[in-house]
């Protein structure tokens, strides 16, 4: 199917654009288009032709064929990009949003685990914490930037010192 023609194509370019962390400005500059008119791509009130697709992709660091293949197997499962109010700070990791999508992932495939790696090698929780709340922050601690997971660890490590 043509990406230009399809239902999921305003969804896919809300979350390439805030993989990219751009601003909606931001993603219209890039491609040269007006902002209004990138707006409506986003709000499915506009289908682009060809060409302003293929700026549109560049400009989110995608290129057709890779919407095409986000389209096809989109990675926010079933839960969509989030529509409006405020963007997403370059550090904000969103985990409840994350746990939700994972979850609703998990649904749609019956006999899946959160992650083989922790399946494979569960650590020992401290007493009292059920083991999937522990699979649960190792999964969100391992897509955490790198910045962010460097501050969870050093602050974990000031509490355990401080005892």
């Amino acid at each position: 199917m043509d990406p230009a023609a399809h239902p999921g194509l305003p969804d896919a370019l809300r979350w390439l654009r805030h993989e990219a962390r751009l601003t909606q400005a931001q993603a219209a500059q890039g491609a040269g288009l007006s902002v209004i008119y990138y707006k409506q791509l986003e709000l499915g009130h506009r289908r682009p032709s060809a060409e302003a697709l293929e700026r549109v992709a560049a400009a989110l660091g995608s290129s057709r064929g890779g919407l095409a293949a986000l389209l096809a197997r989109p990675p926010w499962g079933t839960t969509p990009p989030p529509r409006g109010g405020a963007r997403p700070s370059r550090n904000s990791p969103r985990p409840a949003a994350y746990l939700e999508a994972a979850r609703a992932s998990m649904a749609a495939r019956p006999g899946a685990a959160w992650s083989d790696p922790v399946a494979a090698a569960p650590p020992a929780p401290a007493p009292g914490v059920p083991p999937e709340e522990v699979a649960e922050l190792i999964d969100l601690l391992t897509h955490l930037a790198p910045e962010d997971r460097r501050a969870v660890l050093e602050e974990a490590r000031r509490r355990r010192r401080r005892g």
